[in-house]
């Protein structure tokens, strides 16, 4: 579930910081691909924790969905900066130039201090340091299910998933999770194995949002929800910018979307009205998606066909990154195969005649989970 993690401004810039350092310290002996400094430095995470406030159960730091929200944010921001450059997509046979590859090993490390962090103290090799939901997630999906599937695909057998399943499940009992077979454990060919560390990675996945709405559930009893600021610039000018595909259908249901929200009393950005005729269109852009709560982005086979739109999105997603936020939402307004910058969003359907829940009612009740800015 989406959620602004409200007050670690200050902790994300801290932590930002100390692995900027040691990359511009340490990159020029090499570095080991897959590690990170954090890995032997776990006191000094637990006291920028302490300084912080943040305890070891704060999903906004060590939950699955964090992970893959500043995961998610690494890999927009990578996927701009080649766009930006103009460099050459992974398997191209143009030679890399020095900044590419510089840049390149800096991505690689910015994956790597992420998973340590979020992580802390897992070692795959020694399976009883997954003590939680999140650790065992990143043990399953990270570790067992690319083992068994390259050596599934080299060799012709995993050689290790019954054994790898019963090891998980006994985690699964100490970390009382249910749905978990008793012993004596299933035996698994190979293909169930594999089949069934990826259903185990669901579950885990689920019980980690429950885990993370029960906690904010009770950080905000009695409490009331502020709507995000923009720093010094004050509260924010819109509660919505509309990213879409200038052509029909999509520019139809965007135009409507508009009247929908306004006449709910939300105020919403969208090019045709809000663009100054005088300024240039990035400028623009960039002022109508750093002054508005969310950005929607009205998702179609067509809109990936767009690269002002795909900019759009990747701007929210870069801003997200920074700012620590979830912010942009996918409108589907008819199925599109997502890039990879984009996965793990859910976003709204509005597709699906079928839905049992209405899908403007739904963005109109997540728009509303802060106050609309007054007109």
């Amino acid at each position: 579930m989406p959620f602004p993690p409200v007050g670690l401004e200050a902790y994300f810039a801290e932590i930002h910081g100390i692995e900027d350092e040691w990359y511009s310290r340490y990159s020029g002996n090499g570095r080991i691909i897959g590690t990170s400094l954090w890995n032997g430095r776990l006191r000094e995470l637990a006291e920028i924790d302490n300084r912080h406030g943040v305890r070891t159960n704060d999903p906004r730091v060590y939950s699955i969905q964090s992970y893959k929200r500043e995961l998610d944010g690494i890999e927009a921001e990578w996927a701009m900066l080649k766009q930006v450059k103009g460099w050459p997509m992974p398997g191209s046979n143009v030679a890399e130039s020095p900044e590419f590859w510089k840049a390149e090993c800096r991505f690689s490390a910015k994956l790597d201090d992420c998973r340590a962090r979020h992580f802390p103290g897992l070692d795959s090799l020694h399976d009883e340091t997954a003590d939680t939901i999140p650790k065992l997630w990143a043990h399953i999906t990270q570790h067992l299910i690319v083992v068994a599937e390259f050596l599934s695909n080299n060799s012709g057998q995993s050689q290790l998933p019954g054994q790898e399943v019963r090891q998980v499940y006994s985690r699964m009992h100490r970390l009382n999770i249910s749905s978990v077979p008793n012993p004596p454990y299933p035996t698994f060919t190979e293909s169930e194995a594999i089949d069934e560390l990826y259903r185990i990675a669901n579950i885990l996945e689920q019980k980690d949002a429950e885990q993370s709405a029960s906690f904010f559930d009770s950080r905000s009893a009695g409490r009331s929800v502020r709507r995000p600021r923009s720093g010094v610039e004050g509260e924010l000018e819109f509660d919505a910018f509309i990213s879409y595909r200038r052509v029909m259908p999509d520019q139809e249901f965007a135009r409507k979307l508009v009247r929908d929200l306004e006449d709910a009393g939300f105020k919403v950005a969208i090019d045709e009205c809000n663009f100054q005729p005088n300024a240039m269109f990035l400028d623009e852009l960039e002022r109508c998606i750093k002054n508005s709560r969310f950005t929607l982005a009205v998702v179609s086979p067509r809109y990936f066909q767009s690269g002002n739109c795909e900019q759009e999105a990747k701007i929210r997603k870069v801003i997200d990154m920074a700012e620590q936020t979830l912010r942009l939402i996918p409108l589907i307004i008819e199925p599109a195969t997502m890039p990879t910058w984009m996965y793990g969003i859910t976003g709204i359907n509005f597709s699906d005649a079928d839905s049992l829940v209405n899908p403007l009612d739904k963005l109109k009740k997540v728009l509303t989970l802060t106050a609309p800015i007054p007109a």
